[in-house]
This record gives structure tokens, sequence and C-alpha cells, in this order.
């Protein structure tokens, strides 16, 4: 039983401040307050909390890099100090914490418009509940000796985290400091760009930021200018470049960054234009509620993927392949090129879907009619991977079916009457719609949810993801080991990845219990899929479509 305990504390532990963080993160964005005005003097500092949130995420992701071969060593030790007895001392005051926490957040926003009147005396409250949470559940976890032990055996790598998040945050600023002289420029690209179409139309404004067509106009804030890109591409280059410093030249790599700052900007330079050409021309619904919302990581993806292509196929900054191989490298590539095969046709469905969300969202405002882009995309990937996936030949079982049922009803539950105004926006557009129209929409959006979109996150979660984390091959057939590791990370995954995060954890908790009871992940495919069918049905009976 203490086995047990001691391999699922750590996760367990780290499952609670999980979903703690993702709560109250969706549930409050401090930066707002600053965008509407409601804070002022040392108040402002509240506002950039999200902004401290993300610094303070990547600099947990750098110091895990850095102790990435002594984290198995850390991890063992934290379950060695695993203790029933401290982790009920410090629940209570850790959920008591939190909950001082979210009532002192509800007050803080609930009289945003009058921090003058508010006091010092809610932010102490925030602070302190703040502070509280996050030591009581570091003291859960193991004893206040352990993590002074633990700090000054690594020290270093802590410090060197702490300076390199340091130099990036510092140079995502420079970046910001650029954007006054370098917005002149960005005009005159962007409104030479949109000469091209009609010179007599075109709107620049350099002095008060504001760009566009005929009576379509818009104003580039500083965080829609492009620096916070530069930043996040730079950032990408670092990590990836020390990751693979074996395959690179040094000091020639380094000339991959002023090469990602210029296309990451130049890029800039045409989403702005295309934003202000799509808002006049077509519709300025799409230009500013989907265009806008989804281009920017459009651009950051597609210039860091032709980074690294573009990086590996030039000699310049990559080293020559020298060297013999040894005799049982060259005996192990025909089965890790097998494998590589099959990993790549198990993650291709969900990135195209992925990637077809994200277009079809950019050029959409409130209604995706362009959805059926998206199951056309993964039936063809689907079909030109599907020999080497081999689903087939594959029995579907009840227990998979079961599961589905549950994880439906869980979801309903969840789910209900929670996006009524969604709802609402979403029956008057079909009812707006001729009948054949919208009635080939909903045939292709049943196709997706019940097939598609199944198959693609399934092949992705269960059949990579899962089985990486659990160190087998088995990515669609076989048997797969238990891992507490991979179910709940594929789960949290699965989950970070809908809109629903908590229901769609739950799900991914369903689906992976139901690929590990069984030898084909064509289980957790019909699991998916049973879900997606029920669900589909009610909201098409009920009319809450945000369901799906």
């Amino acid at each position: 039983m203490l086995k047990h305990f001691r391999a699922i504390f750590p996760l367990g532990v780290a499952f609670l401040l999980v979903l703690q963080l993702l709560y109250i993160s969706q549930r409050f964005d401090a930066y707002t307050l600053v965008m509407e005005g409601a804070t002022d003097g040392w108040r402002v500092l509240f506002g950039y909390l999200g902004k401290a949130a993300k610094i303070a995420v990547l600099y947990v992701a750098l110091l895990c890099l850095l102790l990435k071969r002594e984290l198995r060593s850390v991890l063992h030790s934290v379950r060695l100090e695993a203790d029933i007895r401290r982790v009920g001392v410090y629940l209570l005051p850790q959920l008591l914490s939190y909950w001082v926490l979210l009532q002192s957040s509800l007050l803080i926003f609930e009289f945003a418009g009058e921090a003058g009147q508010l006091g010092i005396l809610p932010y102490l409250f925030w602070f302190g509940a703040l502070i509280t949470s996050l030591v009581c559940w570091l003291l859960m976890i193991a004893p206040i000796r352990f993590w002074l032990r633990t700090t000054v055996r690594y020290r270093k790598p802590i410090v060197v985290a702490a300076l390199v998040t340091a130099a990036i945050w510092l140079f995502t600023v420079m970046a910001g400091s650029l954007w006054g002289p370098l917005s002149t420029l960005t005009f005159v690209f962007s409104s030479n760009l949109l000469a091209q179409l009609n010179p007599q139309l075109v709107v620049v404004e350099p002095s008060q930021k504001v760009l566009g067509m005929g009576d379509f106009l818009v104003s580039v804030a500083p965080a829609c200018s492009g620096y916070e890109g530069v930043g996040l591409i730079s950032a990408f280059l670092a990590l990836y470049l020390y990751l693979n410093r074996k395959e690179f030249r040094f000091p020639r790599a380094f000339v991959l960054f002023p090469l990602g700052v210029v296309v990451i900007w130049l890029l800039n330079v045409v989403r702005i234009a295309v934003l202000v050409a799509l808002g006049y021309y077509w519709s300025a619904d799409v230009a500013i509620g989907g265009f806008h919302s989804q281009a920017g990581w459009i651009l950051f993806i597609l210039t860091s993927f032709g980074l690294l292509w573009f990086a590996s196929h030039w000699r310049f900054v990559m080293r020559a392949d020298t060297g013999t191989v040894p005799q049982a490298r060259k005996a192990a590539e025909p089965l890790e090129r097998t494998n590589g095969a099959r990993a790549t046709a198990a993650l291709m469905p969900l990135i195209v879907l992925l990637a077809a969300d994200l277009l079809t969202s950019a050029f959409s405002s409130e209604f995706i009619w362009l959805y059926p882009v998206r199951v056309i995309a993964v039936l063809v990937t689907l079909a030109w991977f599907w020999p080497v996936l081999r689903l087939i030949p594959y029995r579907p079982s009840f227990q998979a079916l079961g599961a589905g049922v549950g994880a439906a009803v869980i979801w309903v539950v969840l789910l209900f009457n929670t996006g009524v105004e969604a709802d609402q926006a979403f029956s008057q557009m079909l009812r707006g719609t001729p009948e054949l129209w919208s009635g080939l929409w909903l045939a292709l959006r049943f196709l997706g949810a019940a097939i598609t979109v199944p198959i693609a996150e399934e092949l992705a979660f269960r059949g990579y993801l899962l089985c990486k984390l659990s160190r087998s091959p088995n990515y669609t057939h076989g048997a797969l080991p238990w891992s507490v590791t991979g179910v709940l990370v594929s789960s949290l995954a699965f989950g970070a990845l809908h809109g629903a995060w908590v229901a769609g954890t739950i799900a991914g908790l369903i689906y992976a219990y139901v690929r590990l009871r069984s030898r084909h992940v064509g289980d957790a495919i019909t699991a998916h899929a049973t879900t997606n069918l029920l669900v589909f049905i009610f909201a098409a009976y009920t009319g809450q479509w945000s369901m799906i």
C-alpha cells in the first residue's frame, strides 16, 4: 500500500496544483484591469500578474531542462519523502488559503472600477493567500529541510535558469521598446503592400499607430505589433539550439537568431496588411474576431518549423556527418525507422487538425463555416498514413462502448446550460441559412465529431503520448504497461486542448483506462467516438451546441 501511495503521491499533489491554477487563470485575467484603466499606482502591479505567471512557467521549464538528467533522482527523493500524515496536516490550510485567494480575487474584480476606494487590505489578503497556498502545497510534498537541501544541491542550475529567464524577459522588453523606432518602417511596408490593391483607399497615421483602408481602421497596439513574436522566436531558437547543440556548428548557428527575427517581423508586416484588407474587402468580424486572434500563432508556428527545416538543410550551421556507424546501430536503424514512421503517422492527423483549426478560425468570425475543411484535411491525412497505422483488423469491445457512454454522461452533466448565449447565436445562424447548406454543414460537423476528431486525438494522446510516457513502442497494437505519469500527463494534455478542460481531463482519464485495459488503440477511439456521438445527439436535441 505504501509503495503505491509513494508512486502516485507526487503526481496527485501536482495534479491538485494544476487544477487550482487552471481554474483561477481561466476565471480571472488581471491584465484586463490594466486595459480597462481600473488600476492605478501600485495596484498596476496586480494587473501584470498574468505576465509574471508566464515568466514563472518559463523558469520552471528551463529548470527542468537543465535538470533533465537529475529529474529522476529528484522525483525518487520526493517519493521517499511521501507521508500521508503530513498531507493531512497541510491539505486543509492549503485549501483554505486557496479559498481566500478566490474570494479576494472576486472582491478585487467586483470593485475594479473603484480601485481608489478598495484600499490595500484585499490585495494583502490576496498575496498572503497565494504565498500560503504555495508553501502548504510544497510542504505536502516534502518537509522544509528537503527543499533547503535540494536548493543547495542544485543551486547552480537554479541560478542559471533564473538568469536565462531574466535574459529572455529583458530581450522581450527591449524588443517591445523597439516598436517605437520600427513603427514607421512597419507602417511604410504595410501601407505599400495595401497600396498594391488600391492606393486611394489606404489610410496611414503613424503618429496615432492607425492603419486602414476606406472606413476600416485599426489601431496597432504594442502587444500586437510583433515584438512578442520576436521574443518568442528567440526563446524557441535558444531552446532548440541548446537541446540539439551537438548537431550545430557554433558560433555559426547564432546567425539563426537575426534571421528568425527578420522573418517574424516581415511576416508581422504582412499580417497587419492582410488583416486590414480582410476587414475592408470581406468582413470586419472575421478580421478582428478570427484572423487577429489566430494569425499570430500561425505565423509563429510557420516561422519556427520553417527555420528548423532551413537550418537542417544549411551546411553552414549544421555539423557534417562524419565517422563510422557501429554495427549494432546499423542493425537497429530499420526498427527505429519503423517506429519513427509509426510515431509520425500517429501524430500527423492531430497536427493537421490543429493547423486546419487555426486556419479556419482565422478566416471565420463567430460561426466556423469552414469546418468541413478540417474534416477533409484529416481524412486525407488518415488515408495517406493508413498503411503505416494498420488499424484493421479491429473488433470493438463492450467495455469501450460502456466507457464512451459514461464519459458522455459526465460531459453533459458538467457542461449543461453553460453556454446559453453561444447556443442561441449558433441556433440563429443555422435558422438563417438555407436548409440545404445548414444540413450539409451539420452532416460534416457530425462526421468530424464522431469519426475524424476521435481518430486524430486518440492516435496522438493514447496512441503516441501515452505509449511514449509508458516507454512502449506499441502505438496502435499491443498491451501497454501501467504508467501513472503517462495517464495523468496524457489526460491533462487532452483536457488542455479542449475549452472545457475539466470535462476533457476526466474524459482523457477514461480513454486512457480503456487503452490500458485493451491491446488496440481502436478501443480508445471507439470510446471517444461513442462519447462524441451521444453528445452531438444531445446537443442537436436540446440546442446546446456549445457542448460540441
